[in-house]
């Protein structure tokens, strides 16, 4: 489990409070939604959980951000 934040943690955590810094620079695009895809399918179950933890966490954290997870099947 520590592998599965280590990877959120550089991999989301880090990418969000880029996105976060940079939409207040963008005009218009202050309250653009953010999201993440994961197009390949055949995603482990243990990783995919750890994601959509990490993504309600996020979500808690930041009740009026619109904050989007798309993962393939």
């Amino acid at each position: 489990m520590k592998i599965l934040r280590s990877w959120t943690n550089k991999h989301i955590d880090a990418k969000l409070a880029n996105y976060l810094k940079c939409r207040r620079l963008l005009p218009g695009y202050e309250n653009a939604p953010i999201g993440f895809r994961f197009t390949t399918s055949g995603m482990d179950s243990h990783f995919r959980a750890a994601l959509q933890e990490r993504f309600k966490e996020l979500r808690r954290a930041h009740p009026d951000l619109d904050l989007r997870l798309e993962i393939a099947d």
